[in-house]
């Protein structure tokens, strides 16, 4: 069974990079996409995901308030955030 990675991607390009990353990788995750903070959270109540990764920068809210709600309401989840050099 692969394991769920949940990613919020605001820019395209962070999903080929993503994507690239995960290379050989790809049969053990099963990686889903949100566009912001609420539908990640939306999905993340249908059935929790073992890592998050989402930018410190979302559309709709800051990724580390994001991040803080993933771990109040997901614990057993991992949380990674990442940032551009914009940022």
């Amino acid at each position: 069974m692969s394991k769920r990675l949940l990613f919020i991607a605001t820019d395209p390009v962070d999903v080929e990079n993503l994507n690239r990353a995960i290379g050989s990788q790809a049969g053990i995750w099963s990686i889903e996409y949100a566009v912001d903070g609420a539908s990640a959270l939306a999905l993340m109540e249908k059935d929790p995901f073992v890592a998050v990764i989402a930018n410190s920068n979302l559309r709709d809210m800051p990724g580390a308030e994001f991040l803080n709600q993933v771990l109040e309401k997901h614990p057993e989840s991992l949380r990674f955030i990442t940032s551009s050099s914009a940022d």
